[in-house]
């Protein structure tokens, strides 16, 4: 085996495998920072955390479905 096989890590896991998530204890206990957690230091607050990343929480439709029977569904 030469030096660039060595560097490159193996595969971990597999069928049946569980493992666990980097931040598996942090979601669990309740102490994960989320997104919308992040201060925005340009806003000086709290604003869905990093600027230029905005959730689409419209209710508006985006397209007709009128053209679709249930039936054909």
């Amino acid at each position: 085996m030469n030096a660039f096989e060595q560097s490159i890590p193996s595969a971990q896991g597999g069928v049946g495998d569980s493992p666990v998530h980097e931040s598996a204890h942090l979601h669990v206990s309740g102490s994960a920072t989320y997104i919308d957690d992040i201060a925005d230091p340009a806003l000086g607050a709290r604003y869905g955390g990093l600027k230029g990343i905005h959730a689409d929480t419209s209710f508006q439709r985006y397209s007709d479905s009128t053209g679709c029977a249930p039936s054909a569904a």
